[in-house]
């Protein structure tokens, strides 16, 4: 798998074949996208331009680029919680963050979220630092 480096390089060199992103943070895409390989990292890409579209926007930006590692890390949004569910789901994910901001040397907290995504109620996700 590329390094945070390679990932970055690869990120960079795929969007700037193309007209259509503005302002992407390769760097922060190489780190959110940790485990990823060349190919997927290429189904991001794709997969943000159909985002664009669903949005209307004709750009992609940092948020929409954001939202596809998420989506192709996570799945896409599922279906409705109950007001418990999304009750529990918070004091879950708040203790995940709450626990990453007290462990050292942990990677800082980049989202918490309630939205279930694929098999997940919510999550948390890092920004890993390497």
């Amino acid at each position: 798998m590329p390094t945070t480096t390679e990932r970055e390089h690869i990120f960079k060199t795929l969007v700037e074949q193309s007209e259509h992103f503005k302002n992407i943070d390769y760097e922060k895409c190489a780190r959110l996208s940790y485990n990823m390989s060349c190919a997927d990292i290429r189904g991001v890409i794709n997969n943000a331009l159909v985002l664009s579209v669903r949005h209307d926007v004709e750009k992609v930006t940092q948020e929409l680029m954001e939202e596809s590692i998420e989506e192709f890390s996570l799945g896409f949004r599922t279906e409705k919680q109950t007001d418990e569910e999304k009750r529990l789901t918070a004091y879950h994910e708040a203790g995940h963050a709450v626990m990453t901001e007290l462990t050292p040397g942990a990677d800082p907290v980049h989202k918490v979220t309630i939205i279930p995504r694929g098999d997940a109620g919510g999550f948390m996700m890092p920004l890993p630092e390497e």
